[in-house]
């Protein structure tokens, strides 16, 4: 693959404390991103809102692997995988988990991709099927028959392992690079731990103060005990 200027995104991730974050609307047009994306893509946050998300498709990427989001998506469901991307600073490797986005009434109303360092180990393996998928897709002559033979090319190969999309990715991560993250509960979005957006110095703060409460309360429970 085509790579150029290859970034380090465990250095951003580390940098930030949470992972590259974007979030789109159904049609895939950028509606929010935090800081650790602008670090890595070098855009402005003016400039990439409301622009689609592929801004930062890498050309090398089989057209087959969106695909294979995009049908995921569209079927409720949570994906994950590697992607290379490129932005005005350079090209970056990522294993991305996007998920879509449900309002109270049920109803989607986009995407939030959430990207962290992908295992290097893994990345000599999905290079070569990358580039295996691409070739098969070179056979095409239109984008649909191009598509089709990337993803008949993947299929094929899983098959051959014995092992599932999902598994095989997972696999392929294990827990390089994991960062905790929990559901908001309610509104359907993704957010980081509380915890994890304290400081140190805050959350020593906090813990002093839930001990400081509770040794009032055991005091007044003392008094009236009298």
């Amino acid at each position: 693959m085509n790579i150029k200027n290859l970034i380090n995104v465990c250095d951003i991730v580390a940098k930030f404390k949470m992972p590259i974050v974007s979030k789109t609307d159904i049609k895939g047009k950028i509606t929010e991103v935090n800081d650790a994306f602008l670090e890595v893509t070098g855009y402005k946050k003016n400039d990439i809102l409301n622009k689609p998300h592929n801004i930062i498709r890498h050309p090398d990427m089989p057209k087959a692997a969106f695909k294979l989001v995009w049908d995921t998506l569209k079927n409720g469901n949570e994906w994950s995988g590697f992607v290379l991307n490129r932005g005005l600073k350079g090209d970056y490797w990522v294993y991305a988990i996007i998920s879509p986005n449900y309002g109270k009434n049920g109803n989607l109303y986009g995407y939030t991709s959430m990207r962290f360092g992908a295992n290097p180990q893994a990345l000599r393996i999905i290079e070569n099927i990358y580039d295996e998928m691409k070739n098969a897709e070179k056979k095409g002559i239109y984008n649909d028959k191009k598509i089709t033979l990337g993803i008949n090319f993947l299929t094929e190969k899983l098959k051959s392992l014995n092992i599932d999309y999902d598994s095989f990715v997972k696999d392929l991560q294990g827990d390089f690079g994991k960062i905790e993250i929990k559901k908001v509960e309610g509104d359907g979005k993704s957010d980081f731990s509380f915890i994890e957006k304290l400081s140190i110095s805050s959350f020593v703060f906090l813990i002093l103060g839930v001990f400081l409460i509770l040794g009032v309360f055991i005091t007044l429970m003392g008094l009236f005990s009298e």
